[in-house]
């Protein structure tokens, strides 16, 4: 039994590849070192990786989980504005507001509950709400960007006020609307309280937006699904000596965030050119960019008659510590890998488990914070890959839940200082 063990130990080679950034991919270094009872073969430069950043999927999606609004000036994204669209219904159904009372609105008040921010919040931002002229109904959970000014007039704002944000404030931040919004609730005929969508047909919803800020500025990050997030009417009667209230609680559909990007002033170039290799990649959320890896030579794992992968990682490094990591721009605490199948889609890669709570897939990394750098695991994926002899593979890397999110970062991508690694563990089997 000693013999065949020892016979097994010396057939297994580990082999620890590194697949780096380099001007010169047919220069491949090569060391045999022996090592106890096991060789470990080390490659250095066997692969040129390339890597670019293209703008991601033009996509709105339907109920995000947090709401964002606000513009910053980013020193290194340019500017961003971001606004959403929601609509409304009574908390309760059946609602009589008696015409022979002679009731009166007294004032409509919304009460935003924060949840987080982005950015300089010392800026004041215009808070503008218009009211929405037709209903945004979808048949999926996503679309392609509409034309928004289909569903609002530009020319007819309910409400123009600027604001300090206070995010860290306990209380929901509160904006008075218009009056008049109130007393058409108040006038409204009766069967309009008696379903949600006979009241949505009667009162399409709010879009909030505001204007771009010339320098500073945040992104605010409301929560629409809480409790504390409510439209309420106070209205009265001529006899009445104290208002009363009528609550009006957020649709729990038809919510989306609308972004909009502008990277005239920034340090972005040549985004979605291949041929163009910057010395770094910039991810950014909210329908903004991505990074897109190559690696186009596994030829040496593929050409072996058998191999097992025993670890394949894919590391990333941030970039400029100063700015992408200060307390104003936070970098994002994950990223997100998906393959990139022969036909261009997206491939869920198999080392990341289908959560049986959610149903949903989880190729989330956290950023680590001793090396500064992201980490993807990615054995299965690559095994498959060798199995099925493909000699190159791909990834697009992005900030996860991108539809709300706002953290953005920076990666190296210097070919020179080999910025991105590629390692692979390997035993070779003979």
């Amino acid at each position: 039994m000693r013999n065949i063990l020892k016979n097994l130990l010396l057939l297994s080679i580990i082999g620890i590849i590194s697949f780096s950034c380099n001007d010169d991919a047919s220069m491949i270094g090569l060391e045999i070192q022996p090592n106890s009872d096991k060789i470990t073969v080390s490659y250095d430069s066997i692969a040129s990786i390339s890597a670019y950043t293209l703008f991601d999927d033009s996509m709105m999606y339907q109920n995000p989980a947090y709401s964002i609004f606000g513009s910053y000036v980013d020193p290194i994204f340019g500017n961003t504005k971001s606004g959403f669209t929601f609509s409304i219904n009574p908390r309760y159904l059946n609602a009589n507001f008696d015409d022979s009372l002679n009731l009166k609105a007294d004032s409509l008040v919304i009460y935003f509950s924060y949840n987080s921010y982005y950015g300089d919040t010392l800026t004041p931002q215009h808070f503008k709400f218009y009211e929405l002229t037709d209903s945004i109904n979808i048949d999926s959970s996503y679309l392609s960007q509409i034309n928004l000014e289909d569903y609002y007039n530009k020319d007819s704002v309910l409400l123009d006020t600027i604001i300090k944000p206070r995010p860290n404030d306990t209380l929901p931040l509160s904006i008075k609307l218009p009056t008049h919004i109130g007393q058409r609730f108040i006038d409204a005929d009766t069967s309009v309280y008696s379903n949600t969508l006979n009241f949505i047909d009667f009162f399409k919803g709010f879009y909030l937006t505001t204007n771009q800020v010339d320098g500073g500025g945040s992104l605010l990050s409301y929560n629409l699904s809480s409790t504390s997030t409510v439209i309420t009417l106070y209205y009265s009667g001529p006899n009445d000596t104290v208002s009363r209230s009528f609550d009006f609680i957020v649709n729990s559909t038809n919510r989306y965030n609308i972004y909009n990007h502008d990277y005239t002033n920034s340090k972005i170039n040549n985004v979605g050119d291949s041929t163009y290799i910057d010395s770094v990649i910039y991810l950014q959320p909210m329908n903004g960019l991505k990074g897109k890896i190559e690696i186009p030579d596994l030829s040496l794992l593929t050409n072996q008659e058998q191999i097992i992968i025993n670890k394949a990682e894919l590391i990333l490094e941030t970039g400029d510590s100063i700015i992408t990591q200060s307390d104003i721009y936070k970098i994002p605490s994950n990223l997100k890998i998906k393959g990139i199948d022969d036909d261009g889609g997206t491939i869920l890669l198999q080392d990341y488990i289908k959560s049986t709570s959610t149903g949903l897939y989880y190729a989330n990394q956290p950023y680590d914070t001793d090396s500064k750098s992201y980490k993807f695991i990615i054995t299965q994926y690559i095994q498959d890959l060798i199995k099925q002899g493909k000699n190159n593979c791909s990834f697009y890397i992005s900030i996860p839940n991108s539809n709300y999110s706002t953290n953005r970062v920076v990666l190296k991508n210097s070919r020179q200082n080999k910025d991105i690694k590629f390692l692979i563990t390997y035993t070779k089997l003979q």
